[in-house]
């Protein structure tokens, strides 16, 4: 973490990276990203209550995969305890979304030959241009509903039992950069921080959370912005998603690029 002081002002910015080597840890890099993320949030001040084009942040639109990687566990499948329950093969979320989950991919933090069963990971495509394709399955959940396991049972000691988690989660990356996408837009907001995730809705997939970042002004990041809040749920989340930045980046075991949202109600001043 980095804190950045202006007077009376204090900010508090982290950055995240990881590498399968001590010494290809980019330390520097990742220090010098905290610490202009905390400059950057000095002098934020709240926007008006708006509907609103909106660009999350990677780390942000990781955040909120994360809440839906709760209902693609075959385990709250079984238990009646996701959202998803019985959509599978309907499209339920934009075109622009293909979710993955590959315990193969070098890219990822979690990449190994097989899960904590022995069980062989693989590539599976878990929503495909927006329609639900399937879930995640340790050995007992999947043979329960007869889907067989994925490759994704998480164990915590010898001790535990086996239970479901995914190994690389990700948003299938678009073809622009991040600043591409902020070019196009004459207004706008940029979501970089989350508050409040931990409050959400897993079961029902529906949240209120606060957020900040910056105003986006005829093609430019402009003002910090804080002290707003977003609420919904996911699937008119993902159902609003234009598109998907090439920005592909994982914090913990769920990645994404920066997603820009149309028409989202933001609560502010």
């Amino acid at each position: 973490s980095a804190v950045a002081e202006d007077k009376d002002e204090a900010q508090i910015a982290g950055e995240f990276d990881f590498s399968f080597s001590y010494h290809l840890l980019p330390w520097e890099k990742t220090g010098q990203s905290a610490g202009k993320k905390a400059i950057a949030k000095l002098g934020a001040n709240p926007v008006p209550s708006q509907k609103s084009a909106v660009i999350f942040s990677p780390e942000v639109a990781g955040e909120f995969l994360d809440l839906l990687s709760f209902a693609l566990s075959g385990e709250n499948l079984a238990k009646n305890k996701s959202w998803l329950k019985g959509k599978e093969g309907i499209k339920l979320f934009s075109e622009e979304i293909t979710i993955i989950d590959d315990g193969l991919f070098l890219a990822g933090p979690a990449c190994f030959p097989f899960d904590d069963e022995g069980v062989n990971t693989k590539k599976k495509v878990l929503v495909e241009e927006g329609e639900l394709q399937g879930f995640l399955f340790n050995s007992y959940y999947g043979n329960k509903l007869k889907k067989g396991s994925s490759g994704n049972a998480v164990r915590e000691g010898v001790a535990v039992p086996p239970s479901i988690g995914p190994t690389n989660l990700y948003l299938a990356p678009g073809k622009r950069s991040q600043e591409e996408i902020i070019k196009e837009l004459e207004n706008g907001l940029l979501v970089e921080e989350i508050l409040g995730m931990h409050t959400a809705d897993e079961i029902s997939g529906e949240f209120s959370v606060g957020i900040s970042g910056h105003r986006i002004e005829k093609g430019k990041i402009g003002e910090a912005v804080a002290q707003v809040a977003i609420a919904g749920n996911l699937k008119q989340l993902f159902s609003k998603v234009l598109e998907v930045g090439n920005d592909l980046k994982f914090y913990g075991r769920c990645g994404s690029g920066s997603i820009l949202i149309e028409g989202l109600e933001i609560s502010g001043s």
